[in-house]
């Protein structure tokens, strides 16, 4: 396979010598890839720059991207600080090893050294280029003719060193060395370019891990994994949507368990006043019964003592009548009489039973209820004077279910006017007078 279409290299990697000697680079790291798939071994050049690390895997966004699915989309960062290249593993699916010794988190190198991606046949050796030319600067320290020469060695430490030896220069060897004005501007320049390109590279590569991390989120959270995605991608976008899902049906059960909450107490609300709506129509009922029952009990005795006031004055008038008729007229008495016992007997019951019935209304508390006791009261009423309002309605042929609740006050409201009135001196006189007083 051809080396191009295998592996793509970002801008910062330098492809061959021809290109690193033209980069003016002091410091840089050999890359050198083998693999199966390649014809032959590819080689390439990282310069050592501090806080931006080297991206390696198989996504397009690395700064060498090894298109080999065992290897995870970003599988390790090369890490150069403090005059030193470490090695990170970016959580990678299958790992990756160090003389068969897996690589956990950071750690630094030891170079030269190879790297092996898990159970990928791809492997990457690392190894510090070792230059051997130098730029050599006359600085002239003395009128004599010992000269000091000046070495700045292409190496990772990025400094100068001083060789005092005092070799005797002669020729055209002492017309190539550089006046000290001329090293200083050069210096001054490459110490110039090295800190901007530094600046431009951290800039970089922090628009990039943005960019990164936002591809990282629609990659994993996206419905629709990519066609490219890796094992540990979707490994972990697997992970990630079964506990959306888990925790969709938790909530959708629990949404359906408060809508069936909701309409059993809906429902049972429903009955419940359905239940209250027949209790207070049948407690109507009754009472309503029970005046009617009074009422023909009433008649009833009326007419037997009519019955009596009529026999007893023709007993005085007709003293002749015969005695077959007046022995009809005692049973008939006898009769209506017995018959008036057994509705008093009934009316009774009734009434016992309406008052047990109401006794049982007041445990579910209905509010349209005002029975005694079972209502709130007026503040400003007494219990003796609001159960003689009641008793006066119940009279009166008015069910104390019916009774709206502006019934109290409105009574109260004429108790008050009629206390303050002339009329309550003159009515407790006039009971006194008739001897009404209990």
């Amino acid at each position: 396979m051809n080396n191009d279409a295998f592996i793509a290299y970002s801008p910062r990697i330098i492809k061959n010598e021809s290109a690193l000697s033209q980069s003016g680079i002091v410091a840089c790291l050999c890359l050198e890839i083998n693999a199966s798939a390649l014809s032959q071994p590819a080689r390439v050049y990282v310069e050592a720059l501090t806080d931006q690390p080297v991206s390696i895997g198989r996504g397009a966004n690395n700064d060498m991207a090894i298109a080999d699915i065992a290897i995870s989309r970003q599988h390790i960062y090369l890490i150069y600080e403090s005059e030193r290249w470490f090695i990170e593993d970016s959580n990678s699916l299958n790992g990756c090893f160090i003389n068969q010794k897996k690589i956990m988190g950071k750690q630094a190198l030891t170079l030269p050294c190879e790297i092996h991606f898990g159970r990928s046949e791809t492997i990457l050796s690392l190894s510090l280029l070792e230059l051997s030319n130098q730029v050599r600067i006359n600085d002239t320290v003395s009128h004599d003719d010992d000269r000091t020469q000046i070495i700045l060695p292409l190496d990772a430490t990025h400094t100068t060193s001083l060789n005092t030896e005092k070799p005797p220069l002669h020729g055209q060897q002492q017309d190539s060395l550089l006046t000290e004005g001329e090293f200083k501007q050069s210096v001054n320049a490459v110490k110039k370019q090295y800190t901007e390109q530094v600046k431009a590279n951290k800039t970089a590569h922090t628009t990039q891990q943005s960019l990164n991390a936002d591809e990282i989120q629609e990659k994993l959270f996206s419905k629709k994994a990519a066609e490219d995605a890796g094992e540990y991608t979707q490994i972990l976008r697997s992970m990630i949507h079964k506990d959306r899902k888990k925790k969709s049906r938790v909530y959708q059960y629990s949404l359906f368990f408060l809508v069936l909450l909701l309409s059993a107490v809906v429902a049972f609300a429903v009955y419940q006043q359905r239940i209250l709506d027949n209790a207070r129509t049948l407690a109507l009922d009754m009472f309503y019964d029970i005046k009617e029952m009074e009422i023909s009990l009433a008649k009833l005795e009326l007419k037997l003592q009519n019955d009596l006031t009529q026999s007893a004055d023709g007993n005085s008038i007709d003293s002749q009548a015969s005695y077959e008729v007046q022995k009809a007229q005692q049973a008939l008495r006898e009769a209506q009489q017995a018959e008036a016992d057994i509705k008093r007997k009934k009316l009774q019951e009734m009434q016992e039973k309406y008052q047990a019935y109401l006794k049982k209304l007041e445990s579910i508390k209905l509010s349209r209820i005002k029975p005694p006791l079972i209502s709130a009261r007026r503040s400003q009423s007494s219990d003796y004077e609001e159960q003689l309002i009641l008793d006066v309605a119940i009279k009166f042929g008015e069910s104390e279910l019916e009774l709206p609740d502006e019934f109290y006050n409105k009574v109260h409201e004429y108790i008050v006017y009629w206390q303050s009135s002339s009329r309550l001196p003159k009515a407790m006189q006039h009971l006194a007078n008739k001897n009404y007083a209990p």
